[in-house]
């Protein structure tokens, strides 16, 4: 009876344009309505995070797994893609007992193509010189343990630029580590260079994207010699975002292309990198400009036409290093509470464009890392993440709202299988806004009886540059070896509210959606 009378409020409500929600304050009754169709389903390891390879030189990992806080954490983001990539990944060398060797000169190093050009234009390369960095047999059998404890899949990224006078990519130590690999039983997906497109820049030198692809091959072929790793993935190209300048926009695309023209049989996903901003001179404002936002639908729009004119609309893509701010991330704000509304934008935009994986850039390390690099404690993103995987699932769907508030950014999809409920429904978002936002739950042809689990995301402090965070008004904190529980607040209302520059997530259970069965 209750329910009855609250329902019939209700739909009076729904008669007048306004509601009264306090003394002198009115706001328009809005809606959001959740499709209970399918609209695509993401990989388990959607969310995955990454390490710098640079980062895995200049700490000692060991004396990481050794800290309790750094091993909880990194548990605490499974299943996922552990990936160790970046600029410094073309600038490894492996060598199994490096430290019984004096002189190193004799081991090969980072050869150089000279100016190759892949388009039409003239390129202006020139040469730079950078260390090589050794990978002993030790410190990689060190990684790949890291990655089997916190049960996550090894993302490897291999040496590109090792190349032979022809221009082909040399495989030869690429090999060594295949073959020390299999020896010692370790399991891991591959790939092959970062930021090709970029290499002008950074290495002083250019791998065009038609031979690229055949490097792609070489290495599947090298792969498919060893039991351990046939059915291993190999993604790529890793090229970098799409932006900036239109022609740069469109040189990043044409490499793409070409690419994929040669390797689409080649690879098991599509691999891209997306940056908003540069770290270096970004505000606060941009962090929460939806404008800026929105720059990631342009950008997956225009990779997704090149990669279905390859292959179809089915072809996996992943976004393999992302982050807020490009640059190591912007210093008191990648790795505070603002910069949670660009990270749970991404996921949300990324997931509803069936995007598969997205690996955050990254776990530790630079100012956008989920830890601290100092003290190892989570900065406010780890904890978004560790509340989007232990709630959100695989099945994506679609959401609509009657009102157009572009303050207000809302995503949904089945809740995870581990939530007890069977066929809840998650809907999530942030309200950037200075004021307060609510809309009343809707999903078309189902009966359900709602109950609302509300967990909802504010800065410790109250201010945007906080570096901490609250669930339902109470810090998290770690408590190793374990995390802590997420509590989240009851309700058998309809309606969702979001407080001003808040982060929340909505379980809605009973709803007995058969597309979340």
């Amino acid at each position: 009876m209750e329910r009855n009378l609250r329902l019939s409020l209700l739909y009076l409500s729904l008669m007048l344009p306004y509601t009264c929600i306090g003394a002198g304050t009115f706001s328009p009754v809005n809606e959001v309505h959740v499709q209970s169709h399918k609209v695509c389903e993401v990989s388990e390891n959607f969310l995955s995070v990454g390490i710098d390879t640079k980062f895995i030189f200049e700490r000692e990992i060991k004396k990481l797994m050794e800290s309790p806080i750094f091993m909880t954490s990194l548990k605490g983001l499974h299943p996922a893609h552990l990936r160790i990539g970046g600029t410094a990944a073309d600038m490894v060398l492996f060598e199994e007992n490096i430290h019984e060797i004096s002189n190193l000169n004799h081991l090969g190093d980072l050869s150089r193509l000279g100016n190759l050009s892949w388009n039409e234009e003239e390129q202006n390369c020139y040469f730079q010189s950078w260390p090589v960095l050794w990978m002993s047999g030790e410190k990689w059998l060190t990684l790949n343990s890291m990655a089997r404890e916190a049960n996550m899949n090894l993302l490897f990224d291999l040496n590109v630029l090792l190349r032979r006078p022809s221009g082909k990519w040399d495989p030869t130590n690429a090999l060594k580590l295949i073959k020390f690999s299999q020896k010692n039983n370790l399991t891991l997906d591959w790939q092959l260079g970062n930021e090709p497109n970029s290499f002008c820049h950074v290495f002083g030198e250019e791998v065009p994207p038609v031979q690229l692809a055949k490097d792609f091959s070489a290495l599947l072929r090298i792969l498919k010699m060893f039991s351990f790793y046939r059915n291993s993935k190999l993604v790529g190209p890793d090229i970098t975002s799409p932006r900036g300048p239109k022609h740069r926009q469109v040189a990043t695309l044409q490499y793409l292309d070409k690419f994929l023209f040669k390797a689409k049989d080649t690879i098991s996903a599509v691999t891209w990198h997306q940056y908003y901003v540069n770290g270096r001179n970004t505000t606060t404002d941009e962090f929460m400009n939806p404008s800026i936002l929105d720059v990631l639908k342009r950008e997956i729009e225009d990779v997704k036409k090149v990669v279905i004119n390859n292959t179809d609309e089915h072809f996996p893509v992943w976004i393999t290093e992302t982050a807020s701010a490009y640059g190591g991330g912007a210093a008191n704000l990648s790795n505070r509470f603002v910069s949670g509304f660009m990270w749970l934008d991404k996921l949300g935009m990324a997931a509803s464009n069936n995007i598969s994986v997205v690996v955050r850039q990254s776990f530790i390390g630079g100012n956008y890392g989920l830890l601290d690099e100092k003290t190892l404690e989570p900065n406010p993103d780890f904890w978004v993440s560790y509340v989007f995987k232990k709630l959100v699932g695989q099945v994506v769907l679609n959401i609509t709202r009657s009102d157009k508030n572009p303050l207000v950014r809302l995503y949904a999809h089945c809740s995870k299988k581990s939530i007890p409920e069977l066929n809840a429904v998650v809907v999530y978002g942030m309200n950037l806004g200075s004021t307060q936002y609510e809309t009343y739950f809707r999903m078309k042809n189902m009966n359900y009886s709602s109950e609302f689990q509300q967990y909802i995301l504010t800065p410790m402090d109250g201010q945007l540059g906080s570096s901490g965070i609250r669930l339902n008004g109470r810090v998290l904190k770690m408590y190793p070896p374990s995390l802590p529980n997420l509590a989240p607040v009851l309700s058998l209302n309809d309606l969702m509210q979001f407080p001003p520059q808040s982060i929340a997530f909505y379980v809605v259970t009973g709803v007995h959606a058969p597309v979340c069965a």
